[in-house]
């Protein structure tokens, strides 16, 4: 297995307070997001070596405010090497992941909001958080190996997604073991594939 995507724990430290100093002037909630092992064993087949797709959604509260979710996907590579969204199951990256497959048109409307407010729709005026929100991907491609080795930790059960910056917006992945009681160091992974560029152009997730 590959193991240059791994970050030293202290780097991704210092990354994570980077994005948590940059959240702080958005006007959104942001939380850390969860595929379990359930899911990626759904979605990247029998071998676990087809690629997860992760996009990204606004949904917002009755209060008007609105918060990042997350929907995931596997992916199928052709034979131009494009990796191929495979949306016969969809799942919302929540605590406990949802299948959302029989709600297309809400996930789109989701994902929709969160390309205007990336292309600065709903921020007339603030040019700053215009030039941040550009910066944030469409969807990230994860690596299946670098999911087959978090989850072959004892304990791993779910796998965490958190937003990093460094030059730019950056996603982790780290295991989160079902229970405390047993040991595990945290192992971060990056250098994820982010969409623009590596993007399905023909799939019916992309707004």
């Amino acid at each position: 297995m590959s193991h240059n995507r791994k970050v030293p724990e202290k780097t991704a430290l210092k990354w994570i307070v980077e994005f948590d100093k940059l959240k702080k002037g958005l006007k959104i909630d942001f939380s850390n997001f969860i595929i379990e092992k359930t899911t990626w064993i759904e979605l990247s087949g029998a071998n676990n070596l087809n690629r997860i797709r992760v996009y990204f959604g606004l949904e917002y509260s009755p209060s008007g405010k609105p918060s990042g979710c997350a929907y995931a996907v596997g992916t199928l590579l052709d034979g131009s090497g494009v990796y191929r969204d495979q949306i016969s199951k969809i799942f919302k990256l929540d605590p406990k992941n949802i299948e959302v497959t029989s709600r297309l048109e809400d996930v789109k409307k989701h994902l929709k909001a969160w390309n205007e407010w990336r292309n600065g729709k709903h921020t007339p005026g603030a040019e700053t958080q215009k030039k941040t929100s550009a910066k944030f991907p469409v969807a990230f491609l994860l690596h299946s190996d670098d999911l087959i080795e978090i989850y072959s930790k004892p304990g791993n059960s779910k796998v965490k997604l958190e937003f990093a910056k460094n030059d730019e917006i950056n996603l982790l992945m780290s295991g989160e073991a079902l229970t405390r009681s047993i040991p595990i160091k945290n192992e971060y992974f990056d250098f994820i594939n982010p969409c623009p560029p590596i993007c399905d152009p023909e799939s019916l997730l992309i707004n």
